[in-house]
């Protein structure tokens, strides 16, 4: 193992997986050997091993492309831009800004602290606004999104609702409460997204069952159709993907925490939509 270390200069940007031991080749005969890997993306935890398997299971989701999603976390005077793909964050804006307090004091300036108070307020989050078009709609980022999260602990993770871009408001999953972000509530709103906008597209095949089933296709039939281009839609239930990542169709990805999953378990974990 030291000699694979010793060869790299410097840990390349992702990192790196090493895996040596006892395997099985493709002729069933055991050999000794040893793999290294370098990720698509950055390896977030180190582990040192000694088993009488290969742990993959820390760096499999690395190889898995996932949606990318936007958080958009709001912690007083300061406020932080993040990406989310799979269970992967990564933070691409932190922005401090002093704003001015409410005031309590009476008098003939009350009135003329909070306006100015108010404006203030107003330009920052403005300034959020401008800082999302550029980090999600600018296509020099290649960060677009498609979805975006709120989270905060005050007023202004409401008040922003009024200040973002229409294209962001439309795509707005939640707005949570917190000062930090907490990844399962986040994968939570992800996922009851996922399975509504499922769902919709599920009810094109529930219609078909009932008025025109020959526009479906499943089993070897669907084999067949889809290498003659017949199928214009493809239901894949998310342990089936591997099978069709490489058919040039629409596909649309059942993960297993969705109701539909069960249901397409009875074609065989993949059903298509013929052209019509």
């Amino acid at each position: 193992m030291y000699d694979s270390l010793s060869k790299y200069k410097k840990i390349p940007e992702n990192g790196v997986a090493f895996f040596y031991g006892w395997y099985i080749d493709e002729t069933g005969n055991e050999k000794k050997g040893k793999f290294e890997l370098e990720p698509p993306k950055p390896i977030r935890n180190y582990k040192y091993l000694c088993d009488k398997r290969f742990h993959v299971e820390y760096i499999e989701d690395l190889y898995v492309s996932y949606e990318k999603y936007g958080i958009l976390l709001l912690l007083g005077q300061e406020y932080q831009i993040w990406t989310l793909e799979g269970t992967t964050l990564n933070r691409l804006v932190n922005v401090s800004k002093s704003l001015p307090n409410h005031h309590c004091r009476g008098g003939y300036s009350q009135n003329r602290l909070e306006r100015l108070r108010q404006e203030s307020v107003d330009m920052y989050m403005k300034s959020i606004n401008e800082k999302l078009e550029k980090v999600f709609l600018d296509s020099e980022y290649q960060s677009t999104i498609k979805g975006l999260i709120i989270i905060g602990n005050a007023e202004k993770k409401t008040q922003i609702k009024s200040y973002i871009n229409p294209k962001f408001a439309e795509s707005l999953l939640g707005i949570l409460t917190g000062l930090e972000i907490n990844l399962d509530q986040c994968l939570e709103l992800i996922n009851k997204d996922l399975v509504e906008q499922n769902g919709q597209e599920w009810d094109e095949v529930e219609y078909l069952l009932r008025t025109n089933p020959d526009l479906l296709s499943y089993g070897m039939e669907l084999h067949t159709e889809l290498q003659d281009s017949l199928i214009k839609k493809l239901f894949v239930n998310q342990e089936n993907s591997h099978l069709v990542e490489n058919i040039d169709v629409t596909k649309i990805i059942i993960p297993t925490y969705d109701p539909i999953h069960k249901q397409l378990d009875g074609f065989g974990g993949l059903i298509g939509v013929k052209w019509n």
